[in-house]
């Protein structure tokens, strides 16, 4: 089932995932810090940006919450060890990732055994539909100018490839933005299944 919100209920939905997390968190793709006036202050939290400008504000906005010095790093090579971390966190970032399969094998690689891997994502559009046909030719315009967006990804799917199993997904179609266009988001909670053979 999908839920039709606002951009502001949206934010709401952010604000509460991000809230209920705890442990050692892993947040790719960070960027300037917008999630962490939200996270508990008692989290651990490890911000991986690879952008050294981006990085300069994420630095000031963690050191004001107390939290350590951001990483420069990429979701596909995350300089943490193996087993180490309770959450992997990604907000509206997966979608800039060079290889979304090799940034959630990452996540499983360091994720401790009953880690979680959590996002809020926008993803693709159902397949045959108009907006799933405006996603992919809108793609190499927001790739180069939106920090390497692309807009039909589904990382449903390359979670489930990369052996996550779902706890919980919600769906969303948001309004607000592009008048006539409802935007699907989803907000998904994956465990690491059994080893695969």
């Amino acid at each position: 089932m999908t839920t039709r919100v606002g951009y502001e209920r949206l934010r709401q939905v952010r604000r509460a995932m991000l809230g209920g997390l705890s442990g050692t968190v892993v947040e790719v793709g960070a960027g300037e810090g917008r999630d962490l006036a939200d996270l508990p202050g008692s989290a651990d939290w490890i911000g991986i940006e690879p952008s050294s400008r981006a990085r300069r504000r994420l630095a000031e906005k963690a050191a004001a919450r107390g939290f350590r010095a951001p990483l420069a790093a990429r979701a596909e090579a995350l300089p943490v060890a193996d087993g180490s971390i309770d959450v992997v966190l990604a907000v509206v970032a997966l979608c800039s990732v060079d290889d979304l399969d090799r940034a959630l094998n990452e996540a499983r690689r360091v994720l401790r055994p009953g880690g979680r891997l959590v996002f809020l994502e926008h993803v693709a559009a159902p397949a045959g539909s108009g907006l799933r046909v405006l996603q992919r030719a809108a793609t190499p315009v927001t790739a180069a100018l939106d920090r390497n967006c692309h807009l039909a990804r589904d990382p449903l799917a390359a979670a489930a490839r990369t052996g996550f199993t779902t706890v919980s997904v919600d769906r969303y179609d948001v309004t607000g933005r592009v008048p006539g266009i409802a935007w699907p988001f989803v907000m998904y909670e994956g465990a690491i299944s059994p080893a695969r053979h």
